[in-house]
């Protein structure tokens, strides 16, 4: 695989991923959550019977993902209890990671920016794979935070890349708000943090593997306000992050340079 060159600006909110943002906001009173019995029956289909088997295989074949630690999920979460899902951002099809590696059997929701929900039909389908679309106005806050609180408080699987955009096989980590990491302090529920890694393929024309680290579950400490349980969240999480994506282990394939800007 021949190496691409990426150049970022000093701020590191540079998004190299091929979809470009429109920007357009939702509508108000965006609807989060379907109530109606043929769109929940759909989505169901969609999900577990249609999505999921061949994401899977995608993920298996295609980027050769093997997985870490998914012991820690199984032996330390309750099977209905709800929780928020924390990785790096360096591939182009890691939105749906969580759901066949983490989530499963437990919906899964990403939190995405807008986009998606406001393409005719796709929206459609998005929403019920599992798109959470950030809000953008104080009606919609509401409606996503109530959202949020209903689908976690039922048992899903809220998974957040706090990077917001995507840099493609990056090996290290950028500056990020400690912010999504309140989602999970506010509702009172446990964390999981995955590391997206590399190795290097079997052949040069393959692109590198992927791996799947897991963390133990992380739970907000009695005692501590929803601010200090997210900085608390936020400090395990980097504690994780340093110790497995800087790791020597790390398979480089791409090269990332700052823009030199003129003075």
């Amino acid at each position: 695989m021949k190496k691409k060159t990426y150049y970022y600006h000093e701020d590191m909110q540079d998004d190299f991923g091929t979809i470009a943002h429109n920007s357009k906001p939702l509508k108000d009173n965006f609807k989060y959550i379907h109530r109606n019995i043929f769109y929940r029956f759909f989505s169901f289909i969609v999900y577990y019977i249609l999505a999921f088997p061949i994401l899977w295989i995608v993920s298996k074949i295609v980027l050769g993902v093997k997985v870490k630690n998914k012991k820690y999920l199984r032996k330390e979460l309750n099977k209905k209890e709800g929780v928020f899902f924390y990785s790096n951002h360096c591939h182009y099809y890691d939105a749906f990671l969580s759901h066949v590696f983490a989530g499963v059997p437990r919906r899964t929701y990403v939190l995405s920016h807008a986009d998606p929900v406001n393409i005719p039909i796709i929206g459609t389908l998005v929403m019920m794979l599992g798109c959470l679309p950030l809000p953008n106005n104080m009606t919609n806050i509401r409606s996503f935070n109530k959202a949020m609180k209903e689908l976690v408080n039922k048992g899903a699987m809220i998974s957040i890349y706090p990077e917001g955009t995507l840099w493609p096989y990056y090996t290290g980590l950028r500056k990020f708000e400690k912010t999504s990491f309140k989602y999970a302090a506010m509702n009172n529920k446990p964390i999981v943090v995955c590391a997206e890694t590399f190795r290097k393929p079997l052949f040069k024309w393959m692109k590198p593997r992927m791996n799947l680290t897991f963390s133990h579950v992380i739970r907000p400490k009695e005692g501590l306000s929803v601010n200090e349980n997210a900085d608390y969240f936020y400090e395990e999480a980097m504690k994780f992050w340093n110790k497995e994506v800087l790791n020597e282990n790390n398979y480089k394939s791409h090269v990332y340079l700052p823009v030199k800007e003129e003075k």
